[in-house]
């Protein structure tokens, strides 16, 4: 289900085009592929596209596919910017969600995307009236292009997500960033046997090693939520550049797992600094730094604050609170 398109080898941009799906009361709407406020597969942007998915507590939508607001295709060039997904009430997801999801080519950019999902709040704790299969993304860069994932915003209530969440996910080599994104959670469930590997929370991700840029000012918050995973940071870089000003905020969360306000995942070079966690009440099973370099690069100005919280010994990483490590234990 498409909003908008533009086929491949055009040119023209892909804007303003809006996506609307709901259930009525004890109704249930089933949609067998994906949806998508607007793709661009040729030369040209995707931009200022919407998709709204509602329903009510008696009734529900599934989507067999992915949902996604706007869309560069691989065979495309262009910017994805401000592109909005709305998800509230009943359902599944089969897939992923992603505001904006740029795999073009030449220099590209995936920002300022929206991605809302919203549930009910359940008498049960266990049960969750959404359910994302996979993953969700404010935006993203795929296919190692150079470019921006910065100012995307993730907030989600009240559902179950079973992979990994994140305001900006750059992959891309040469000039990069993933600055300024935002990642709430409140009453979200990140717990499944078999995935934990593949699960993390973090604001701004740099993943590819040949990239070059700044995961700065991210902020990551859980309220009330549950994770079991890898890690949860505000600001991730696996290239060159800078890490700062990245923020973690825990609230009577229950954390299996790493937390930093910045990291360093086995990067070239990187520089951690003025980063911060804060821990309110709940527990982390694992280890909680302000900043933390598995390469050995400067860690310096990062910050833990711990009220009322339990940190315990467990798994890879030890119970221990850090401003700042950079060793290998």
């Amino acid at each position: 289900m498409l909003g908008g398109l533009v086929g491949g080898n055009a040119s023209g941009d892909v804007s303003l085009n809006t996506v609307t799906i709901k259930a009525n009361n004890s109704g249930r709407v089933d949609i067998s592929n994906y949806v998508a406020g607007g793709v661009n597969q040729g030369i040209g942007d995707a931009g200022n596209n919407s998709v709204s998915i509602s329903s009510s507590d008696t009734s529900e939508v599934n989507i067999q596919k992915y949902v996604l607001g706007g869309l560069v295709d691989a065979s495309g060039s262009g910017s994805v910017h401000r592109n909005t997904v709305d998800i509230s009430g009943s359902g599944k997801i089969a897939s992923y969600v992603a505001g904006g999801v740029n795999k073009g080519s030449g220099k590209a950019a995936s920002s300022e995307n929206i991605v809302n999902i919203s549930g009910f709040q359940s008498a049960n704790p266990k049960v969750y009236s959404i359910e994302i299969g996979a993953y969700v993304l404010g935006g993203s860069i795929e296919g190692g292009v150079a470019g921006e994932t910065n100012k995307n915003k993730v907030s989600i209530t009240n559902s179950h997500v079973t992979q990994y969440i994140a305001g900006g996910y750059n992959q891309g080599a040469g000039q990069v960033s993933a600055s300024e994104n935002e990642v709430y959670l409140e009453g979200v469930s990140l717990i499944d046997p078999g995935v934990v590997d593949s699960r993390f929370v973090v604001g701004g991700l740099l993943s590819n090693s040949a990239g070059m840029g700044d995961a700065n000012k991210n902020k990551v918050v859980l309220v009330e939520s549950s994770f079991t995973g890898k890690y949860i940071a505000g600001g991730l870089s696996q290239g060159t550049g800078v890490v700062d000003g990245n923020e973690v905020t825990l609230v009577d969360a229950a954390v299996n797992g790493f937390v930093a306000g910045g990291l360093d995942w086995y990067g070239k070079n990187v520089t951690l600094t003025h980063n911060t966690v804060s821990v309110t009440g709940g527990s982390v099973v694992g280890r909680v730094a302000g900043a933390r370099s598995f390469s050995g690069s400067d860690a310096n100005f990062n910050s833990v604050y711990v009220q009322g919280a339990e940190i315990k010994a467990g798994g890879e990483y030890k119970g221990h609170v850090l401003g700042a490590p950079d060793f290998g234990s």
